[in-house]
């Protein structure tokens, strides 16, 4: 029961020393926020003129550029790109994304790629197959298997090793049928996020002659449940993804934007 005071007296202080501000320099600042204000202005371009910027995207670069120059109006000194380090290979998405279900009944997909992955090369429609859960199921169906999206009802493909790599005795069962579907010509894969929310990720540690192969979506639970149902339920089910994204070949070197805001009383230092 004793922090009540306590806290009222820290508030008590806080509230005593920001009223000790100049009352001008406050009006000010108050003025400044109310009337002038340009965040709203900055956020729009930001996110108009440029959309997302992936670290090794030419949008980024742009961004950067820009930033330099805003800073630069504002009176920022020693305004600079400080490079911090480089990416083998770019990674560019187009604004043409799509996915959706064509067959047996037409649904639009909330859905998201890998970074650092391949596109579709235009709008990519093909029937669906579940995923073999075995050597011996892949080998069953091997055939049935070129050109499909490979539905997985349940969990997230690993990354199998690139396709031409000699035979590994070590690897685990799961590479070795990744492995194997690389190499069955799929169209793609296809999989589910836990929940109603689809959170892109990537791996950017590639290699420019080695490219990773083949598309790789992900798609809402619900959407998943409902590719599922159909495929259940012995409807052939087809799919249509345009993943809209493509390689920037490297390397591509990465900066921080960097300014300062020289100060009056010790224009010397950094903070």
């Amino acid at each position: 029961m004793k922090r009540f005071p306590i806290l009222l007296a820290a508030f008590a202080v806080a509230a005593v020393g920001s009223a000790q501000g100049a009352p001008d320099v406050v009006s000010k600042l108050i003025d400044e926020g109310k009337n002038h204000s340009q965040v709203m202005r900055i956020l729009n371009d930001i996110t108009s003129k440029f959309g997302p910027r992936l670290t090794s995207s030419q949008r980024l670069e742009k961004a950067q550029k820009w930033a330099v120059g805003q800073f630069k109006k504002f009176g920022c000194t020693n305004v600079h790109l400080e490079q911090w380090g480089e990416f083998p290979v770019g990674f560019e998405r187009g604004a043409n994304g799509f996915g959706r279900m064509t067959s047996p009944e037409v649904a639009d997909f909330e859905f998201t790629s890998p970074s650092w992955t391949e596109g579709t090369r235009g709008p990519l429609k093909a029937k669906t197959i579940k995923v073999p859960a075995t050597m011996d199921d892949f080998n069953a169906m091997k055939d049935q298997l070129k050109g499909k999206w490979v539905v997985y009802p349940t969990g997230r493909p690993a990354r199998a090793p690139r396709p031409g790599t000699a035979p590994d005795p070590n690897l685990s069962d799961q590479m070795k049928l990744e492995q194997a579907l690389d190499g069955a010509g799929i169209a793609g894969r296809v999989w589910a996020s836990r929940n109603e929310l689809v959170i892109t990720d990537g791996n950017w540690r590639i290699d420019w002659n080695d490219l990773p192969k083949g598309p790789r979506v992900m798609v809402r639970k619900s959407d998943m449940d409902k590719i599922v149902g159909q495929m259940d339920a012995g409807k052939p089910v087809e799919l249509e993804f345009n993943l809209d994204q493509k390689w920037v070949k490297g390397p591509r070197p990465q900066f921080n934007v960097v300014a300062e805001i020289k100060g009056t009383e010790k224009p010397d230092e950094v903070v």
